[in-house]
């Protein structure tokens, strides 16, 4: 994750992250793709799933019959932000995900996706959502948004204005947040029920109407997922409400980040995706 953690916000800063995420990739026995759009170029990669199509089936037969779950994070960082948190530790997740479930013994595909353009209005992740071949056979999206960061002070942790649930008095930032759409009701208890004792709680944020009612709810990559009625879920520690003198800034440096956390954020990711990729 610390070889990730530096400002990629230009063009070069940029293209050297994709370089790095292309290469782990590779040695994890993936194909990455470049998917280029306006400004930014995408990173995709895929392993097949046991359920997909014989590839001697029949014209009319789904390309991929299980379908796939996709673990999508962003690689930009805003300007003069090293990016520890938001979100190398997302992409750093993300390539332990495509390492533990590299050989393709689940029924369904996994999709790995790290995203250009999140911090210049949600570009990349929107691009790929728009793309009718790149949807097909998509069953679910993870977003993974900022995996790393605590606060330990009673009162901490806030919740947007226009929060539909109120936190207890003196909750500190201690928690994952998981934020789901309606279009899979079973997708946010799977996530509760995977943070086992002495792992993070999660808190779990149900989503009408794609969030247009929540506008805080669609500022990260599973937004366009939603608008395009993919069931899809965003994890993320919600760094800007617990420690904002961090976000988006100098100071996002991985020193002061929560390993501990971190690491408990996956360990739930994992058990939750070896669910989904087996599938119904």
């Amino acid at each position: 994750m610390r070889a990730l953690a530096f400002e990629r916000f230009d063009d070069e800063s940029r293209k050297r992250a994709r370089a790095l995420l292309a290469h782990r990739l590779t040695a994890l026995g993936f194909q990455p793709e470049l998917q280029a759009f306006g400004r930014g170029i995408n990173v995709v990669g895929r392993r097949p799933g046991t359920g997909d199509a014989p590839a001697d089936a029949s014209a009319d037969a789904p390309a991929d019959a299980a379908g796939d779950v996709l673990i999508g994070a962003h690689f930009d960082t805003v300007e003069g932000s090293p990016g520890a948190d938001d979100n190398a530790t997302g992409l750093a997740v993300a390539l332990e995900m495509a390492r533990l479930f590299a050989a393709p013994e689940t029924r369904r595909g996994l999709r790995i996706a790290f995203f250009d353009g999140e911090e210049a209005g949600l570009a990349g992740s929107a691009t790929y959502a728009r793309s009718a071949s790149r949807l097909a056979g998509l069953r679910v999206a993870v977003v993974l948004e900022m995996l790393g960061r605590t606060c330990g002070a009673p009162g901490c942790q806030h919740l947007p204005p226009d929060a539909p649930i109120a936190l207890p008095p003196g909750q500190r930032g201690d928690f994952l947040a998981v934020l789901g759409n309606d279009t899979d009701p079973g997708l946010l208890p799977l996530f509760v029920r995977a943070a086992v004792e002495g792992q993070p709680p999660v808190l779990a944020l149900p989503v009408l109407d794609a969030g247009r009612g929540l506008p805080d709810t669609r500022r990260s990559d599973h937004a366009p997922f939603w608008d395009e009625g993919v069931p899809a879920v965003l994890l993320t520690d919600t760094a800007e409400l617990r420690a904002p003198e961090a976000y988006h800034g100098p100071a996002d440096v991985a020193d002061t980040l929560d390993w501990r956390f971190l690491t408990g954020n996956a360990q739930t990711l994992s058990t939750a995706l070896a669910a989904l990729l087996q599938g119904p």
